[in-house]
Formats: structure tokens, C-alpha cells, sequence
């Protein structure tokens, strides 16, 4: 079986992309292998559709993990003719449930539901502080700012993504009540922060 790959590596480019995905078009049978960036640019209907090694994705500390895998699996959903097979080990999550069944309203009622219970936004506002450099450096940095911005609490943990040549990246959140931001004082240090600390209020995410 003809199989075609799509991902960062094999397809670095959109013209690239774009090339492999009408090779599979235009060869009957084969296979097409590829990571989120399938969703983003294929847009006909196949009669079978998987996805594997998906149980990843929830384990990242992210509070719109499950939008980004509902949403995935519902563009797979509209693009598949026949079947969509899903693999996990957790069959339970309700995510895989109303993306199957295509349910948007009840999805957010859960995912809202579920970021009252961990107090992520809308029902709190986050401040992100990322440094990049030396791992060692960079931890030692870190402490310094959470004992700078005491007694606002800070949530200290490593990116999930390399930094640049090679460096380690570290990121810091503080997490507000709604209604609490601006905080004139809170404001005012994380302006005197050094330049080699990136702040970022209301985060798409916090990888």
C-alpha cells in the first residue's frame, strides 16, 4: 500500500503539503499518514479515517487541550464518509464522545464546567512569564521572580517545546481572580522584570 506522509519534517512547506495531498488524491487505495497539520489543509471526503497515539495530547497541562482535540476530531468527523475510528485508553473522556456524535452545545457546557472546577478562564485571569536559556540559569532566575512577586503566587513548570539553539524553556503562571486585573502593584513589578522575561496576560496556552 502507497503510504504518503504530512508532517513538519517530510512536508516542511505549504506548497509542500499541498503536492502530497493531491499524490494521495490521484493514487487509489493508499494511505495518508500525517499529524494536525492534515486537518488544517485536507478538505475531501474519504471513507476511513484513524486516529492513533491521541492519548498524548491530554496528558499536556494545557486548559484548551480538549477544544484542540474536539475540534480535530470533528473536522476528521465531517471529512470521513464512512467510519472514524478512534484509539485510546481512555474511552471514558467525554471529549471522544461528543466529537463522535458531533455535539458542540453539551461539549462546552462539560469544558466550561470542568474550567470552573480547576478555576482556568473564563473564570480567572492568567499571566504567563516565560524565560529561555541555560536550564540551570533559568530555574535560578524563576525563583528569584517568585520570591520578587510574593505574595502573588506562582505556578513554576518546563515548557514542552525546545527553545532556540538549544536552550531549556520555563514558564510561570499566575493565576487571578476575574475582576482582579489590573492589579496596579502586581503591574508594576512585572514591568520592572528584566527584559529576558517574556509576559504574556491571557495566554492562547500555556505551552
Amino acid at each position: 500500500i502507497k503510504i504518503f506522509q504530512l508532517d513538519s519534517d517530510s512536508t516542511p512547506t505549504p506548497k509542500k503539503i499541498r503536492e502530497t495531498i493531491e499524490k494521495f488524491k490521484e493514487t487509489p487505495g493508499s494511505i495518508l499518514l500525517g499529524t494536525e497539520l492534515l486537518v488544517n489543509y485536507f478538505h475531501e471526503k474519504v471513507p476511513y479515517a484513524a486516529v492513533v497515539t491521541l492519548d498524548s495530547l491530554l496528558s499536556l497541562p494545557d486548559f484548551r487541550i480538549s477544544e484542540r482535540i474536539f475540534y480535530m476530531l470533528l473536522r476528521l468527523r465531517a471529512l470521513t464518509e464512512r467510519e472514524l475510528i478512534i484509539q485510546t485508553r481512555k474511552p471514558e473522556d467525554k471529549t471522544f464522545e461528543f466529537a463522535a456524535k458531533g455535539n458542540i452545545t453539551d461539549f462546552v457546557r462539560y469544558s466550561l464546567d470542568e474550567r470552573k472546577q480547576f478555576d482556568w478562564p473564563p473564570y480567572s485571569t492568567l499571566i504567563k512569564l516565560s524565560i529561555e536559556g541555560k536550564r540551570d540559569a533559568i530555574a535560578a532566575e524563576m525563583e528569584k521572580i517568585k520570591i520578587f512577586l510574593a505574595p502573588i503566587e506562582i505556578d513554576i513548570f518546563p515548557s514542552f517545546t525546545a527553545g532556540a539553539r538549544g536552550n531549556s524553556l520555563l514558564h510561570g503562571i499566575i493565576r487571578l481572580p476575574v475582576g482582579s486585573w489590573p492589579n496596579t502593584e502586581l503591574l508594576s513589578k512585572l514591568l520592572s522584570l528584566p527584559p529576558s522575561v517574556s509576559v504574556n496576560v491571557d495566554p492562547k496556552s500555556l505551552l
